[in-house]
C-alpha cells in the first residue's frame, strides 16, 4: 500500500503587527484569537506536524499557546523578514528524524484560509509529490502552499526579506488552487473591522 506522504506545516507568526499597533496573533476573532484560531485550523489536517514560529511577543505568544500539541520555534532574527522564519523552523524540524516529503507554509493573519483549503491543497499534493501547490491569490501565487522535499535546500536558503512567494515564483512546476476571494491579509484596523462586517465571518463564526 502506498504510504500516505507526511507534511510539516510551519505556520508564520512571529512579526511585531507594526502596521496594527498591537499584536494581531492575539486579536479576537469568534470565541478564540488570531493565533488559536490558526493552529485549531492546522491540527484538525492529518498526517501533518505543525510548527509555529514566533518572534515578537515571543514569551506573551508563547504563554497563550503552549498547550497545544505543536512544536514552538523562536526566531530571534524575526526583523530580518519572513525568510529567516522559514529557514529557523526547517533548520530546527527537519532535523528531528522525520521523513518528510512537503512542508505546508502558511500565515497566521489569512484567517478566512483553513482546514478546508488545506484539505484541498493536500488532496492535489497527494497526487503529484513533486509539484509546488500554492494558493492563487487574485492576480498572483502565493501562501499557503506545500513545497515538496526537493525544495527544502531552497527554504533553507532564502534571503531574510524574501518568503515562500519569491521561490514560487522561480519554478514554472506550479498547481494553483484559488482562495475564492477568502486570501484576505489581515495588517491593519480597518482590514480587521472590514473583517468582522463580511459576509465571510458571518458564514464561520
Amino acid at each position: 500500500m502506498r504510504s500516505i506522504p507526511k507534511i510539516l506545516h510551519i505556520i508564520l507568526a512571529a512579526g511585531s503587527s507594526s502596521r496594527m499597533g498591537t499584536p494581531k496573533q492575539l486579536l479576537t476573532i469568534g470565541d478564540t484569537t488570531f493565533i488559536e484560531h490558526a493552529i485549531k485550523e492546522a491540527l484538525k489536517v492529518a498526517n501533518t506536524n505543525i510548527c509555529i514560529v514566533l518572534g515578537a511577543n515571543y514569551k506573551t505568544l508563547r504563554d497563550h499557546i503552549d498547550h497545544h500539541p505543536i512544536k514552538i520555534v523562536q526566531n530571534k532574527d524575526w526583523q530580518s523578514g519572513m525568510g529567516s522564519s522559514i529557514r529557523c523552523a526547517v533548520r530546527e524540524c527537519i532535523q528531528e528524524g522525520v521523513s518528510y516529503q512537503g512542508i505546508l507554509i502558511s500565515l497566521i493573519d489569512q484567517p478566512l484560509l483553513g482546514y478546508e483549503h488545506y484539505k484541498i491543497m493536500k488532496e492535489y499534493f497527494y497526487k503529484d509529490e513533486t509539484k509546488i501547490i500554492a494558493t492563487k491569490l487574485k492576480n498572483k501565487l502565493g501562501v499557503p502552499a506545500i513545497l515538496p522535499s526537493q525544495y527544502f535546500d531552497e527554504l533553507l536558503k532564502l534571503q531574510s526579506d524574501f518568503g515562500a512567494r519569491h521561490l514560487i515564483r522561480q519554478h514554472n512546476d506550479v498547481v494553483s488552487v484559488s482562495a475564492n476571494d477568502r486570501g484576505i491579509d489581515i495588517d491593519t484596523q480597518e482590514q480587521y473591522n472590514a473583517l468582522l462586517k463580511s459576509d465571510f465571518f458571518s458564514e464561520k463564526w
